[in-house]
């Protein structure tokens, strides 16, 4: 029974060893042979298109306004209620037909023109009373004769030249008073306290008395040895100390003098006295000058603020007189052109604008109708740019989006212009518009560019990729394995020589059938393996 029990158990597990073993067989041959359709789903699925020939038209689109030529604006100089308007947008109106009727009362300018001029003959009287000019220097004022501005800064030019020229003189006589006020201190302060100049003579007397004591000591030692041979020592020495001691009394004796009269001026002597006397009479007289001097200038100084509030009075009264005469032409003038009841139409044309409608009041010098001459054409402008502009040239044809709608009207390109909104940027395309149907303000969408030419190799512009090294396309390469095809992406470096709208002409290393990606599920470069969107498959 033991060796029956262990045989099955030697069976069962032989069994399991089996199962495990064709278990990890089932798997790997799975993985062998799904590997490829699984590691595709891990790739990013592309969308391709063949390369291929064909025709390319590189056209500019754009939607423009409308304009009219030269419109003719309507404009009223006058601020007048509408009580009705007479004509609609798109009316045809002879000459002299009637836009809007207004109210029969004067013009709000015109009644203001009144009243200024009014106020203005106030401000004139009373610039003219409160002026104080004679009646004959008002009547040369309103006659025209009133001084020009370079007489009148001629005249204050003079007056400033005898300003300064007097200002000056009192600038020398107030010197003159105060040097000899400075003379004056001078003398009179030299009488104070001669303590020290006295105490300096003593001293000085002591000095020369001991010098010249000196003075006979030496001469008597040289007394002594005069008649020794000349060249004796003894003899010299004697004589170069006499001749000292005769030095030092001349220098001392120059030295009392020079305290004496230092003594003698500070002590006041009479001779000081009298010079301060005649300083003083000297002073009056110069102060007496200074004076005279000093009103003389203020006269001037007077004279030339006189003048100058003269001319100021006249230059106002002028002006004034000015205001008055421009405020009656103002009123005569809108008398004369004072509207009447209606505003008519100035040319013949079709009105393409009406500023206003029934109870608006008109504002004086803006248009309150636009009408387009009969014959006149209308352009319109689009702003493109730099690289889409050197495409076209004038003269290329033009093509109307919904052409049949607009089947009387044409478009001609006569100028490319630089945009000044946009300078270096953009270019201005100018187009010239005829046509019944059109109307100023609507909106046009037009076409223009070369006509279609022929290419042998075409791609999608989303094929079309750029970077540091300039612009390629990724095109898809077949690989061969054991368990089907693998695609590769491939950079090919190509030039762009022509585009529209959605695709592009370009030349690069191609034969012209090959797959081109045009989109992909994630960032691919070049190199990176690919699965094929199902539309290829």
């Amino acid at each position: 029974m033991v060796a029956i029990e262990n045989e099955n158990k030697g069976s069962r597990k032989r069994e399991w060893i089996k199962n495990i073993a064709i278990i990890f067989l089932t798997i790997m041959l799975i993985l062998t042979f799904f590997s490829n359709t699984i590691m595709n789903y891990s790739l990013p699925q592309v969308a391709t298109r063949y390369v291929e020939s064909g025709s390319i038209s590189a056209q500019i689109r754009g939607t423009g306004t409308v304009e009219a030529v030269d419109p003719y604006n309507v404009v009223v100089n006058e601020s007048r209620v509408i009580s009705s308007v007479a004509v609609k947008v798109d009316s045809f109106v002879e000459k002299g037909d009637v836009l809007y009727y207004l109210e029969d009362r004067e013009s709000a300018e015109l009644e203001t023109a009144r009243e200024e001029l009014a106020a203005a003959e106030l401000a004139y009287d009373k610039a003219v009373l409160s002026g104080g000019l004679t009646r004959s220097e008002v009547a040369a004022i309103e006659n025209g004769q009133v001084e020009s501005l370079t007489q009148s800064q001629a005249r204050l030019e003079a007056a400033d030249a005898k300003i300064e020229e007097l200002q000056h003189t009192v600038n020398v006589y107030q010197a003159n008073v105060n040097a000899t006020q400075a003379r004056i201190d001078t003398l009179a302060t030299s009488k104070i306290d001669a303590s020290s100049e006295a105490k300096a003579l003593a001293q000085a007397e002591i000095n020369l008395n001991n010098g010249t004591a000196e003075l006979a000591q030496a001469q008597t030692a040289y007394d002594m040895v005069s008649s020794l041979p000349d060249g004796d020592p003894v003899k010299t020495d004697a004589a170069i100390k006499l001749q000292a001691a005769q030095d030092k009394v001349s220098q001392l004796t120059a030295e009392v003098s020079n305290a004496r009269v230092a003594l003698e001026l500070k002590t006041g002597s009479a001779d000081i006295t009298n010079q301060i006397s005649d300083l003083e009479k000297q002073k009056v007289g110069e102060n007496n000058a200074l004076a005279a001097a000093k009103i003389n200038l203020e006269n001037a100084i007077k004279e030339k603020e006189e003048m100058l509030n003269e001319i100021l009075v006249k230059m106002d009264i002028a002006d004034a007189y000015k205001t008055i005469q421009d405020k009656k032409a103002l009123v005569a003038e809108l008398e004369a052109d004072s509207v009447g009841a209606t505003v008519t139409a100035p040319v013949s044309g079709t009105v393409t604008g009406l500023a206003y409608t029934a109870g608006e009041t008109i504002v004086a010098g803006e248009p309150a109708a636009v009408i387009q001459i009969e014959g006149k054409g209308y352009i319109m402008t689009l702003s493109v740019p730099n690289k889409q502009a050197s495409t076209v040239k004038v003269g290329d044809p033009v093509e109307l989006q919904n052409a049949w709608y607009y089947d009387d009207v044409t478009a001609t390109l006569t100028d490319i212009r630089n945009d000044k909104t946009n300078p270096g940027q953009n270019k201005i395309l100018d187009f010239q518009l005829t046509g019944d149907s059109l109307v100023p303000g609507q909106s046009l969408s037009v076409s223009i560019g070369q006509r279609s030419v022929n290419y042998d190799l075409i791609v999608p512009n989303s094929a079309i990729r750029e970077d540091n090294n300039g612009k390629f396309i990724l095109i898809v390469e077949s690989k061969f394995a054991p368990f089907g095809n693998r695609y590769v992406a491939q950079r090919v470096d190509v030039e762009v020589i022509a585009s529209d709208d959605t695709q592009s002409a370009i030349k690069g290393g191609l034969y012209g059938y090959e797959y081109v990606i045009t989109t992909s599920t994630k960032p691919i470069e070049s190199g990176d393996q690919v699965r094929l969107s199902e539309e290829m498959n």
